[in-house]
This record gives C-alpha cells, sequence and structure tokens, in this order.
C-alpha cells in the first residue's frame, strides 16, 4: 500500500511483510481526511474490512468481517466522518453498513436486480 508524497510514492505498509492471518489484497481503498485507511480486503475470501490509522500504528485492524457462508464479494467501500462503514456486496446484491460500536453489519439496501 503505498500514498503520493509530492511526486513520489512511498510505501505505507507492505501486506507480505505482515503475519499470515493480516495479509491483505486491497479491492477497494477509502482515505478519511484524516489519513486513517479502510480497505476491502478479498485475500483468501476473507471479506473484511481493514483499517490502517498511521497516526497510531501500521498495524491493520479487522473492522469488519462478512460471515463466510454464501457467497460474497466486497466492491465498493466508503466510510463517513461518524465512522460509519458502508461496503457493497456484489453477489449478494446488498449495500452493509458497520457502526463504530457494533462488530457486526446491518443491511441497509437491497438491490434484487443487482448493482450498475
Amino acid at each position: 500500500l503505498q500514498k503520493l508524497v509530492g511526486s513520489t510514492l512511498e510505501t505505507v505498509i507492505a501486506s507480505e511483510s505482515l503475519p499470515p492471518d493480516m495479509q491483505f489484497s486491497a479491492y477497494r481503498v477509502f482515505v478519511t481526511k484524516e489519513e486513517v485507511i479502510y480497505l476491502l480486503d478479498n485475500l483468501n475470501n476473507n471479506r473484511r474490512i481493514l483499517c490502517i490509522n498511521p497516526a497510531e500504528s501500521l498495524e491493520p485492524v479487522v473492522v469488519g468481517q462478512i460471515p463466510t457462508e454464501g457467497r460474497s464479494f466486497l466492491t465498493d467501500l466508503f466510510v463517513t466522518d461518524g465512522g460509519t462503514i458502508y461496503v457493497a456486496d456484489w453477489d449478494q446484491r446488498k449495500v452493509l453498513a458497520f457502526h463504530p460500536s457494533s462488530e457486526t453489519f446491518t443491511e441497509v439496501l437491497q438491490c434484487p436486480d443487482g448493482f450498475q
């Protein structure tokens, strides 16, 4: 994972340098104005959301996990100023929300015809 500093890319964190259970494949990335990094991790079908706050630590923290039963593919990501994380699940045709005070997700929208 890299960030642009001036005209140079600088590594923030290298997934391969992490323990195997925390390695990731960043499918989508969202960065807040405070430079907190959220990413969708689909490595090995993980279906999880990781958070990296460089001001505190470069260790990723799992802030959301989709249950492993059934098909699921997380495709988009948005984080509000209040910390609510919204993700789109392409296979399930749903938009899910992870609230800062909860370890589970809430379904906020079902899209029977899929995403366009």
